[in-house]
């Protein structure tokens, strides 16, 4: 099923960064050996933590599987203890990544233009992550064709953003679909709508995680403000499932590697 192409996608593309086996070969009956060799020579050769190797590991393993190999850690005795070891040796803590200080946010959003349409683009991007303490993951695919392209079912899309005018105070409702921690959209609160949603929602199967972004009085950080000056800067009607966030040319989507870039050039000629 999906799961499956998804975990023959994803271990294929860490089997073929390790270069460790022949693929789709069973090998000699020692095969198991040259897995712990090869464990310890990432232990011992390189800077990998016990994470990676770990997703090294498992891509191996999985794409074996896949392809009705036998699993190549079969005959290794005491895996369990064996990896133990490893985590002992290689194990790091997490290194939170650094916040970006608000006050360079301010500065960024001051500095852009919202009648030009990437600089419009790029603040209502910005603001909407702020305030939503969403992962880029959420509107950026990673690229434009291959692995890891643009998905509807997971990235934001034309239909998940509706302003909305309540009593004289406008909100933006933006919707999370399928996220890092809940791929299949299984979450309670994509179950069910709020009921205080002020339009209809209308089914798709992608979830009705509803979440409002409410309007503030300073015009640097009003989301109403920005996205009106994105649809007047983009000046086209859009499809539902259209990307939201567009690439300079407006035809593809807005890569993550393009929101960097974009983002780090805003912040470097601010300093």
């Amino acid at each position: 099923g999906r799961k499956r192409k998804r975990e023959e996608a994803t271990s294929r593309a860490l089997f073929d960064l390790t270069g460790a086996f022949e693929p789709l070969s069973e090998g000699p009956f020692w095969r198991f050996a040259l897995v712990v060799a090869w464990v310890l020579s990432m232990l011992d050769d390189t800077e990998l933590t016990f994470v990676s190797i770990c997703q090294y590991v498992w891509g191996v393993r999985t794409w074996h599987v896949c392809q009705h190999q036998d699993d190549p850690i079969f005959g290794v005795k005491s895996w369990r203890e064996f990896m133990r070891g490893v985590a002992t040796l290689s194990a790091v803590p997490g290194e939170p990544r650094r916040q970006v200080p608000l006050e360079s946010v301010r500065g960024i959003l001051s500095a852009l233009d919202p009648t030009d349409f990437e600089q419009a683009q790029l603040g209502l991007l910005i603001l909407t992550l702020l305030f939503t303490f969403s992962r880029t993951e959420c509107p950026c695919p990673k690229t434009w064709d291959g692995r890891n392209n643009f998905d509807p079912a997971r990235h934001w899309t034309a239909a998940d953003f509706r302003l909305v005018n309540v009593g004289g105070k406008y909100v933006l409702w933006v919707r999370f679909k399928g996220i890092k921690q809940d791929p299949r959209v299984e979450r309670p609160s994509a179950q069910h709508s709020v009921e205080w949603l002020p339009f209809e929602h209308e089914p798709d199967g992608r979830g009705r995680d509803w979440v409002p972004i409410g309007d503030v009085e300073d015009p640097v950080f009003s989301i109403s403000r920005w996205y009106q000056a994105f649809v007047r800067a983009l000046g086209r009607s859009r499809r539902p499932d259209e990307s939201m966030f567009l690439s300079r040319d407006q035809s593809r989507p807005y890569t993550y590697r393009c929101l960097l870039s974009d983002f780090r050039s805003h912040r470097v000629s601010r300093v």
